[in-house]
């Protein structure tokens, strides 16, 4: 559903020009009956993307879980969040190796990064696995 650029597919509303959520899969058609187009109820995916594509989990004061899970139909994954203590960003892409991680986690923050049964605490700053 993810990769879909058929209804019912997040990529057909992107293919027909959404900027939002829309209500429906048809979203807008001219006729005034489009609902809302920003609608949350299909947006579930948002937190899929955010905390299982990326890995970005907070996990308690100061301190986050990064631990991506790349899928077979994504080339890369990208996002970021502004917590309280400043911005953390989790990323990965497949290269000509493998897989490239770059995690980048706010001053006075650790993380625990978790790839693969790989399992690392880091401190602040840019780490690249």
């Amino acid at each position: 559903m993810l990769l879909n650029t058929e209804k019912p597919g997040w990529l057909y509303e992107v293919t027909h020009g959404a900027t939002t959520i829309w209500e429906t899969w048809e979203g807008y058609t001219g006729r005034g009956d489009a609902g809302s187009l920003n609608h949350y109820s299909p947006g579930a995916v948002c937190q899929w993307l955010f905390d299982t594509a990326a890995g970005i989990r907070p996990d308690g004061e100061n301190h986050f879980i990064i631990a991506p899970t790349p899928g077979e139909a994504l080339d890369f994954a990208e996002a970021s969040y502004r917590s309280l203590y400043g911005e953390v960003k989790s990323s990965w892409k497949r290269t000509g190796k493998g897989l490239e991680y770059t995690v980048n986690i706010p001053p006075n923050c650790t993380a625990d990064v978790v790839i693969n049964g790989f399992r690392k605490t880091v401190e602040a700053g840019e780490h690249i696995f």
